[in-house]
């Protein structure tokens, strides 16, 4: 509506009705880009601001020594629905929460690990470095309840809200056949996060979590890819035992390199995974070849990079210290389209 449109050239300096065919322009022009990028970033700031005002109002009525921060994600996180919500940048949102916070559904074990790490490295950049991670099943199981409340301890997450509703198979308070359970797994929980004190996961590896580059495309075939990877990949690694975190643009784009190592606010690392990374910040791309050049491992999944937010091609740099002809992303999209349907 008008709001919108007014809070986007605000925010772009150029009014979104004027270019808004280029949101679905079949092609990956550097303008057509540049307005999806904006527009995407124009709904996400739209959740922040609305945000920051109910927290505001919240530590106004209730002081400051609670826990803040409101419900941002959807779908247990394992679709491409955030992004249609507006809420695809995660890490910008938490900077108005206080704990770090996700939702998963727990009969898909990829999405609780995704949703996990996630929540664990979103937490340890909040002021109480506390993970939170609604959890809920349409058909718990005890040995669900047993298994994942583990999980959570390993992972530092404390928030124990597993099942909601009256519907269904779900918990009917306090009659449901996992109740004693899920109550006795709660206060192991809270045992094993006492014992563990101040102590933190500590990875080596780092995955991109940024929403820049399925963005940057716009196509719900491929947004939904991003997302399968991210939940796959987690998956992968966590029953490898591998540990990882998730970092996001910010983060990448201040990050110190030297040696070999990518240092940043939430940890440091040795290998850098950039999956999707079709358009991504200039600073983040000097860090990437940065981080290469010194010694780091820096792998690219998906598409090839295309541009920077900043309008910069990527593609000639990028095949060229790779040994390789430039690839455009429109021949990389068409050839998977010419031999394989993704699921939108």
């Amino acid at each position: 509506g008008r709001s919108f449109a007014a809070a986007f050239e605000r925010l772009n300096g150029y009014a979104l009705r004027e270019r808004l065919y280029l949101l679905d322009e079949p092609e990956t022009s550097p303008e057509a880009m540049e307005v999806r990028l904006d527009y995407y970033r124009t709904l996400n700031e739209g959740v922040y601001e609305a945000q920051r005002r109910l927290v505001e109002k919240a530590r106004e009525l209730f002081g400051p020594d609670l826990l803040f921060g409101t419900h941002h994600t959807w779908m247990g996180e394992g679709t491409a629905n955030d992004y249609r919500a507006g809420a695809g940048d995660y890490f910008r949102l938490n900077q108005n929460m206080d704990a770090g916070y996700t939702d998963n559904c727990w009969w898909d074990d990829g999405s609780v690990c995704y949703t996990y790490v996630l929540a664990s490295s979103l937490g340890r950049l909040t002021p109480s470095g506390a993970a939170e991670c609604n959890t809920w099943h349409w058909t718990p199981t005890n040995a669900l309840v047993d298994y994942y409340s583990r999980f959570m301890s390993l992972m530092r997450i404390n928030w124990f809200n597993i099942f909601c509703g009256d519907c269904t198979d779900m918990v009917k308070y306090p009659d449901h056949y996992t109740w004693d359970r899920a109550t006795e797994c709660m206060r192991r929980n809270r045992r094993f996060l006492q014992l563990l004190g101040e102590a933190r996961p500590v990875a080596d590896v780092a995955v991109w979590h940024g929403w820049e580059g399925a963005m940057a495309i716009n196509r719900a075939e491929w947004a939904s890819a991003h997302k399968a990877f991210l939940i796959n990949t987690s998956e992968q690694f966590v029953h490898r035992n591998l540990a990882f975190d998730f970092v996001d643009s910010d983060l990448l784009a201040q990050a110190n390199v030297s040696n070999g190592t990518l240092e940043t606010a939430l940890g440091s690392y040795r290998v850098l995974i950039m999956p999707y990374a079709t358009a991504m910040p200039d600073a983040v791309w000097r860090n990437c070849v940065n981080f290469a050049e010194t010694g780091g491992l820096v792998v690219f999944v998906g598409p090839p990079p295309a541009q920077t937010i900043e309008g910069d091609s990527l593609s000639e740099e990028f095949a060229r210290r790779l040994g390789m002809s430039a690839l455009p992303l429109d021949t990389f999209l068409g050839h998977v389209e010419s031999v394989c349907d993704l699921p939108s």
